[in-house]
């Protein structure tokens, strides 16, 4: 039950724009929650595969968050943040009427309601991560991985039909987005798709590296054996698993997101280095080489390799696509405000006293997701943090030393932390994690990637692809 509450809040944060708009926020939200209790409930007698060390610094990054939503009296607030006050005086009409007579009081964040929400997200998420990590098992890893490709190929059909046939700006042809956006497929922005799905695309390429993996062990090396061992059942499931990769990439290239397409190349090639060093045994190596360069070369040309060039060639480097002066606002604000900073999604309200470039638009995020946290969060946020993503890369590394090679598990895990790494590089100059739907599909693939297999070694060498008939070897 945990698994399928999992899948849908995978689709819904995805198929509901994002789940951006308060309508679809809290359902998410509560799928999430609901995904996640249930796998701890359903796991409570294995507490051995829980990370508690690495949970409870997530607890730590939690409890820093709400620390900035406690009210403070006006005094206490100068002596810890300046910069709050003096902000509060200028911006927030009853904090500068109360203060005179000391009786203003406010939290550390210039918006609380927001800071809010963020927590219950970051609660809900949390829960989700800790269920999925302690309750997935080597199948249902892959029927996971196999929902998340499937609803990406649904998802990359949308945007590709739609970018063909629909010109309206209307998302699915229907709804208008209360905001203006650069449509791409059931996202309001072409970069937060690209986001989502440079998330997926990783999945399905380890997925594809499993099946060469398992599939042609014993194969001979003889063009004959070959021949026949693609028209097996399991040589079938690899082919139609390539071929929803290849319908995923060419969406992503399609949306020309450029931060996309870059993140894109970034986890092809850490891909293909994980193949070379994994990959045992030459022909198999070769033949998941050969099939990540054609994702790559596929996706591209079916998009138009000019098309592509001209967006790149079209990009203003110099000021960073306009990102350059909202990132040194925000260097700005983390200097006025090291030690809380202004409140976990309270940027955009600080923006309203600090943005001195582009003036014709409010810059609501940094277009770089690492300055926009040590910008909302200060040390207070941003130490907690670091500590965690330290802890949640060592547990990545542990369970890479516990898994067996050219397991369907490992190939998973292998594709789930590519498309963290993608994600990441994305980050840069982008915001699509601050995508509720993002951020599950994200939280999804962390489960994936420090998830323990009950049985260890054992378990993970039973477990392989299974075919389309439904065998497991």
């Amino acid at each position: 039950m945990s698994l399928w509450l999992a899948i849908a809040a995978v689709a819904w944060g995805a198929l509901a724009f994002g789940a951006v708009y308060e309508w679809a926020w809290w359902p998410l939200l509560a799928f999430c929650a609901a995904a996640g209790a249930l796998g701890l409930i359903r796991s409570r007698g294995q507490r051995d595969r829980l990370p508690v060390v690495l949970l409870g610094a997530f607890g730590v990054v939690g409890l820093a968050v709400a620390l900035q939503l406690v009210p403070l009296p006006a005094s206490v607030l100068r002596a810890i943040s300046p910069a709050t006050d003096a902000f509060l005086l200028q911006h927030n009409v009853p904090y500068a009427a109360l203060a005179p007579s000391g009786a203003a009081r406010h939290a550390l964040s210039l918006f609380p309601t927001d800071t809010v929400h963020t927590l219950a997200l970051f609660v809900g998420l949390s829960l989700l991560l800790a269920g999925l990590a302690v309750s997935l098992r080597a199948p249902t890893v892959r029927r996971l991985a196999a929902s998340v490709i499937a609803l990406a190929v649904l998802m990359a059909l949308i945007a590709i039909v739609q970018k063909a046939t629909v010109t309206t700006g209307k998302v699915y042809g229907f709804w208008t987005p209360e905001e203006r956006g650069d449509l791409f497929g059931p996202f309001v922005n072409k970069n937060h798709f690209a986001g989502w799905m440079v998330m997926a695309l990783p999945l399905a390429v380890g997925l594809v590296c499993a099946g060469i993996a398992r599939g042609m062990r014993g194969v001979k090396p003889e063009w004959r054996e070959r021949i026949l061992w693609l028209s097996s059942p399991a040589a079938s499931a690899i082919v139609l698993t390539a071929f929803a990769t290849l319908i995923m990439g060419l969406s992503l290239v399609m949306s020309l997101s450029r931060s996309g397409i870059t993140a894109f190349a970034a986890s092809l090639l850490l891909a293909g280095w994980a193949v070379t060093r994994r990959q045992a045994g030459a022909s198999r190596r070769r033949a998941a080489t050969a099939y990540i360069a054609l994702v790559f070369i596929v996706a591209v040309g079916w998009a138009g390799v000019d098309t592509v060039a001209r967006r790149f060639a079209a990009a203003s480097w110099n000021d960073m696509g306009r990102r350059l002066g909202a990132w040194e606002d925000t260097i700005r604000i983390a200097r006025d405000f090291p030690l809380t900073g202004v409140g976990l999604n309270a940027y955009g309200e600080a923006m309203l006293g600090y943005q001195t470039t582009d003036l014709e638009q409010h810059f609501a995020q940094a277009h770089d997701d690492y300055l926009q946290l040590a910008a909302e969060g200060g040390l207070l946020v941003g130490i907690p943090v670091i500590i965690a993503v330290f802890l949640f890369v060592r547990e990545i590394r542990r369970r890479f030393r516990e898994d067996a090679d050219d397991t369907t598990t490992y190939w998973l895990r292998i594709g789930a932390v590519t498309g963290l790494v993608a994600i990441a590089l994305q980050e840069c100059v982008e915001f699509s994690l601050q995508m509720p739907g993002n951020a599950v599909l994200f939280t999804v693939l962390a489960a994936i990637a420090i998830h323990k297999p009950a049985g260890g070694r054992a378990e993970a060498r039973h477990y392989t692809l299974r075919g389309m008939n439904g065998e497991t070897r």
